[in-house]
């Protein structure tokens, strides 16, 4: 569950550093550029592109609060 806080916490990526992962795992960008994967993204409404963006602090006993 991707939603599940506990397990995985939200990160700010740029879209150079999402494309790097994607490469490990497909060749489909692998001769394009980083402004082709954004286009390709746009084109196809990747709901990355419009995630909202969720900080999270940490008070003075380390747990997670926000």
């Amino acid at each position: 569950n991707p939603y599940n806080k506990e397990v995985y916490d939200c990160k700010r990526l740029t879209h150079q550093e999402i494309l790097a992962v994607l490469s490990r795992y497909t060749s489909t960008f692998e001769d394009k550029s980083c402004n082709s994967f954004v286009q390709w993204c746009l084109k196809r409404k990747v709901n990355f592109l419009q995630a909202a963006v969720s900080r999270k602090r940490v008070d003075s006993q380390n747990k997670k609060i926000g």
